[in-house]
């Protein structure tokens, strides 16, 4: 199928991947930042940047190298590669970036693949936005960027790997995603899904933009970071607890909530969450859970305990309140409803676990039954990691038929979309009154379809996220084509009446619409708009010689 670019907005650092490029100038320098911990960074991502810094430092320079491995892998397997992007004389220099990026790749590549990317169908790496700051390009983003996923998109062709480029600003993200809509970059998700899958992305993108849809997933998002099945956590805690439940056919058939409820009674409440929270306990997320995250869906909601689709979030710059453990608040982005519980100390307490807890959810949760039931008249449903055959699902489907029709029969509304891996005719005949569901791959060919289903993510996010953060930024002005530099011009002369807009009352809807464009108002209109090298200075992105 050959190689492919991902595009989100994250922390490399935090990405499953097999190798992520850290960026240095030809002298072997690597800003500091790059140690500094992500907020709410867990323990073991504390302890590998304590060690990656040591290990830098015994790494020492060196003139003649592009790339070279540092032994400090990520807590995910994730090896680093310090790797000479950028010069001391902070200019770019083309010819030697793609060498230096070609050469990160090899050495990866050589690697061997471990934790949960090295299960991947092809390998993945992770790559920042290296020459867009101190590398040289900070007056000129947009074109640095264009030229970088040029590069990549040639890098992943020749090695057949995937690459993830991973920025940390809105603006960057929108002008990346602008550009990957002209016709030779839409042209390679064709050849990756085929029309069919692209068309369905781009159909679920525009309800995505009119604001229709709200997402839920299920454990098979978790996967692809390293996060255990729930059939399979339950047979290592039933190994623990000495009873093997694949022994015995009469217990082998049972549903997970009762297979959970045999090893409560075996491990004790206490021990059982704890284990069970120790196993999902990870700040490393999968590339699916950060384009999910990038989605500009404001309601979702979850079955999984971990907090691998928060932690994404925040790397995308998306506050959530999660509920129902935070009150959501004007200025958030949306909320996460965290319908099973989570991992959390103090909120362990509401894990769902046997069929016991299940039952109890609805009695000691109806206020929050009620926010998923109006969710589900309101909204179109958009179901990723679940198996369609899960209790959990099905109950959520059930509410939605009761509240939709007013009984759990009847009626031919579809109102939701489900991704699912490979084609399953029982149950499409199941759903077919009331789900989509889209087919990503073959049952023979598993991780590729798992592959597929990403590439999938990286369209729908593309096309969900229509941002024109980069309009008022001149360091994107020369991407920008004529119809978008007249608008620039305009929202100029909007700007600049700041104050008569301000004395009557109309500026905040203004600033509104400026905002959406990426002016920064912080100062008034009379004050000097700062230029492009200050405007870098305050990028989101990590000041790196590289970037």
């Amino acid at each position: 199928m050959g190689g492919h670019v991902f595009v989100l907005r994250g922390d490399v650092r935090r990405l499953v991947c097999d190798g992520w490029l850290l960026p240095s100038d030809d002298r072997g320098h690597v800003e500091p930042a790059w140690w500094a911990p992500p907020p709410h960074a867990s323990s073991a991502t504390r302890e590998w940047l304590d060690r990656l810094a040591r290990d830098m430092s015994a790494l020492g320079p060196s003139a003649s190298e592009l790339a070279r491995t540092v032994d400090a892998r990520s807590a995910s397997g994730a090896v680093p590669v310090l790797t000479a992007t950028a010069t001391s004389h902070h200019d770019v220099d083309w010819d030697r970036l793609a060498a230096a990026v070609r050469a990160f790749a090899d050495l990866v590549l050589a690697q061997p693949r471990l934790g949960p990317a090295g299960r991947r169908a092809v390998p993945l790496l992770g790559v920042p936005a290296v020459g867009t700051g101190a590398g040289g390009g900070s007056a000129l983003k947009g074109e640095v960027l264009e030229r970088l996923l040029d590069l990549l998109e040639a890098v992943a062709e020749d090695r057949d790997v995937d690459l993830a480029l991973v920025v940390r600003s809105e603006a960057m993200a929108a002008a990346l995603r602008s550009h990957r809509r002209q016709p030779q970059h839409r042209q390679l998700f064709v050849d990756r899904l085929g029309p069919a899958l692209v068309a369905s992305a781009s159909a679920l993108a525009a309800r995505v933009r009119r604001g229709e849809v709200v997402l839920f997933t299920g454990a098979g998002t978790g996967i692809p970071a390293g996060l255990p099945s729930w059939d399979g956590l339950l047979r290592e805690l039933a190994t623990d607890g000495g009873r093997m439940l694949d022994d015995d056919d009469s217990l082998r058939s049972l549903s997970a909530l009762d297979k959970a409820t045999i090893i409560e009674r075996e491990l004790g409440r206490e021990r059982l969450v704890a284990a069970i929270c120790e196993a999902v306990s990870t700040d490393s997320y999968a590339v699916g859970h950060a384009l999910l995250a990038n989605l500009p869906v404001r309601e979702a909601a979850t079955l999984n305990y971990d907090e691998l689709f928060e932690t994404a979030a925040a790397d995308a710059g998306r506050s959530l309140a999660v509920l129902p453990y935070e009150r959501p608040e004007p200025d958030d982005d949306g909320w996460l409803l965290k319908m099973h519980g989570c991992v959390r100390v103090d909120r362990r307490r509401d894990i769902v676990l046997t069929r016991q807890d299940y039952l109890s959810v609805g009695q000691h949760r109806a206020a929050l039954t009620g926010l998923l039931q109006a969710m589900l008249v309101t909204k179109h449903l958009f179901f990723v990691g679940f198996g369609l055959t899960d209790e959990h699902f099905h109950a959520v489907m059930h509410d939605a038929r009761r509240a939709l029709r007013g009984d759990a029969t009847g009626g031919t509304e579809i109102f939701g979309t489900a991704l699912v891996l490979e084609r399953q005719p029982a149950a499409e005949l199941v759903w077919k009154d009331s789900l989509t569901l889209v087919t990503v791959g073959e049952a023979q060919d598993r991780a590729g379809a798992a592959r597929k289903l990403e590439i999938f993510l990286d369209w729908l996010a593309n096309e969900s996220d229509q941002g024109w953060q980069h309009v008022l930024d001149d360091s994107f002005a020369s991407t920008l084509d004529a119809g978008l530099l007249a608008l620039r011009d305009q929202l100029r002369q909007l700007e600049a009446m700041r104050d008569p807009l301000e004395a009557g009352g109309a500026w905040p809807a203004v600033a509104a619409l400026l905002q959406r464009f990426g002016a920064d108002l912080a100062e008034p209109a009379g004050h000097p708009r700062p230029g492009p090298a200050a405007a870098a200075a305050g990028s989101q992105e990590p000041p790196s010689r590289s970037d």
